[in-house]
Order: C-alpha cells, then structure tokens, then sequence
C-alpha cells in the first residue's frame, strides 16, 4: 500500500538499542544533579542502601538519602563499647552468634561481597589490558607509540 504514513514500515531496519541508566539527586544546597550512563545494566554502579558513605560509588558518593539524612547517625561510643562493635555492621555485638545470623548482618555482609566480586572485575580488567599491551610490545612494537612521545600539536605539523 502507497500511504505515506507507512513508509516508515517498508524497508525500515531494526534500530539499534542502547542501554541507558539515568540518575537523579538534590546537593546539599537543593541543586539538582543528574548522571547518564550507557553502561550496561549489570556494569551499572549504584549505591546499595546498605552501604557505608565511603563504599558508596562514585557518582552517588555524597548524593544518596543516607548523606542527607542519615538512618544510623553516627554514634559516640566509649573506648570499651567500641572493642564491642562488628567491624561489618558498626553496631555492637551484644550476641555475636545472632548479630551474625541477623538480616542486617547478611544483607552488610552480601553487599560487601558485592563490591569485592566487582573489585575483582575491574582488577581482572586492567591485568588483561597490561598482558595484551606486553604480548604486543614483544611481538609487534611498531604498532605502539613510544610513551615518551606526546601528540604533535597542530602548530608543530604545518
């Protein structure tokens, strides 16, 4: 059929997907702050709610409703309470055999093998890029730049 509505169906090929995340928070001063990523979903940082403010990702580092208004505010514990604390949770053990089987011990305890497992990736990662670039450095150096050289400007090409 010749209608011009359809001339998007004839011919038309399947678009391409991109996977995107977008992020959105208030500062400390109520300005907005907003973060896109085309990462895809499981590559996505995003804090857990049961994160402490220092292993929150960046971007969110600072951002999150923890930051501006805290479910545990920080506490003032004596020398003797501190001893008495789980390293893991930052609340004192008075049973360490039921803290450790609580909720809020699992959940701190799978969000940090989490963050270890991601840690491991993205060591992983880097070890892979430094043995390529050394099988390449040994097997075809002329493809690599030496690294005392920078990028000519255009000043210095004319």
């Amino acid at each position: 059929e010749d209608n011009p509505n359809n001339h998007h169906r004839r011919g038309s090929r399947r678009s391409y997907r991109r996977p995107t995340a977008t992020w959105g928070t208030l500062d400390n001063q109520g300005h907005p702050v907003a973060w896109s990523s085309s990462l895809i979903w499981p590559d996505q940082p995003r804090p857990l709610r049961v994160d402490m403010d220092a292993q929150v990702p960046e971007p969110f580092r600072g951002f999150t409703v923890n930051t501006h208004r805290p479910a545990n505010p920080p506490q003032c514990y004596t020398e003797d309470e501190r001893r008495l604390l789980c390293p893991l949770c930052e609340v004192p053990e008075i049973h360490r055999r039921r803290h450790r089987a609580g909720a809020l011990h699992r959940s701190r305890e799978s969000a940090a093998a989490a963050r270890t497992a991601i840690l491991h990736l993205e060591r992983m990662r880097e070890d892979d890029f430094a043995r390529a670039i050394a099988v390449i450095r040994r097997l075809r150096p002329a493809l690599l730049r030496p690294p005392c050289h920078a990028d000519p400007s255009p000043a210095d090409a004319a």
